[in-house]
């Protein structure tokens, strides 16, 4: 017997900028009933992206994390995670290590990007589960992950043992 799970959703329409905020079982179905003007509360605000999901292990509290995510706290929770994880995120940490002083703190913030890279690997799986991409998306996103991966190893690699040493 499969279990059936449940996503709480967040869309934000890319024509206002506007949040909408939902939940539902068959997470591919009410994306493409979003996009396509069958939810009345959307209709008005197509196109739609998918900005943020959380999985729930039932109805109930997916109906509570919903309800939530609606309110004062919940809608300052979703500001603040998507400040602190938006688009591009492994290459922001790179950016605000290589102002650092030297090669240690550079190297410090190429380990933060390394686990930023994860987590965007980590999320493919994912969105790859709940269908929210196709079979070849996925297998993209992961070489591109595993590649990200070895040139910041290599960075690394090369900050520690070869090259100048101190200020950039």
């Amino acid at each position: 017997m499969k279990k059936i799970m449940y996503y709480v959703y967040l869309l934000q329409s890319l024509k206002d900028k506007k949040f909408y905020t939902g939940f539902t079982s068959d997470s591919k179905r009410r994306f493409e009933e979003h996009n396509t003007g069958l939810v009345t509360a959307t209709n008005y605000s197509l196109p739609l992206n998918l900005v943020y999901y959380e999985f729930c292990l039932n109805q109930h509290d997916a109906i509570h994390r919903e309800k939530y995510l609606k309110s004062v706290n919940g809608k300052r929770y979703i500001k603040n995670r998507l400040k602190k994880f938006p688009p591009g995120i492994v290459f922001h940490r790179v950016a605000e290590g290589f102002e650092r002083d030297g090669n240690k703190e550079f190297i410090n913030f190429l380990y933060i990007a390394k686990g930023s890279n994860g987590e965007v690997r980590s999320q493919a799986y994912s969105a790859f589960d709940v269908q929210f991409i196709n079979q070849e998306s996925f297998e993209d996103m992961l070489r591109r992950t595993d590649i990200l991966k070895i040139k910041i190893i290599n960075l690394i690699l090369t900050l520690k043992f070869g090259g100048p040493k101190g200020y950039k």
